[in-house]
């Protein structure tokens, strides 16, 4: 309950700067596999009857402020676990290429059709019934994403679409304090 508390208290501080084009994250190294597993915590009820399969490596940690990234994640886990419908799949994967952290979230649903891959994104448009969404979520974290210095999109392989998160990756330099003597 606590860490919920700090959770909200967080992201609401974070939003309520977030309007402004050059407010500053409170961003720092994380593991990623925190995060996720924060997200997959507040996911869950999206994911009974969900098989989750987590590929992430234990060492990749990402600059950012982990509670935005946390909202982040978790509407797209969530969404992922609609998709997919119980007896489905929802599988993480991360990698390290040339600095940059590839995030992507795929699962067993129908995918979003090509022709709608951008419009998801847009405020208040949604896929989902009357009552069950308010279309904000996408376009909420592509923002956060983007503000991290990073992008959000549906990337395809073979034919199924999945989302991918691109983020610059916390070096153990950005983490290290150098003195001069």
């Amino acid at each position: 309950v606590k860490q919920c508390s700090e959770q909200i208290g967080f992201l609401s501080r974070q939003l309520l700067g977030f309007r402004g084009a050059d407010a500053d994250l409170d961003t720092y190294p994380v593991p990623i596999k925190e995060v996720v597993g924060r997200s997959l915590v507040l996911a869950q009820r999206a994911l009974v009857g969900i098989e989750v399969r987590n590929r992430l490596p234990l060492d990749l940690e990402i600059s950012c402020a982990p509670a935005l990234m946390t909202q982040v994640l978790t509407n797209l886990i969530e969404n992922a676990g609609h998709a997919a419908a119980p007896g489905g799949w929802v599988e993480l994967r991360a990698s390290l290429d040339k600095g940059r952290c590839n995030l992507e979230i795929e699962d067993s649903g129908g995918g979003v059709p090509a022709e709608l891959r951008e419009r998801v994104f847009e405020p208040f448009f949604t896929t989902k019934p009357t009552g069950k969404g308010t279309g904000l979520g996408l376009s909420v974290a592509r923002a956060i994403i983007h503000k991290h210095g990073g992008q959000l999109e549906i990337r395809d392989r073979g034919g199924r679409g999945f989302f991918a998160i691109d983020l610059p990756h916390a070096s153990p330099v950005e983490t290290r304090v150098d003195t001069v003597s």
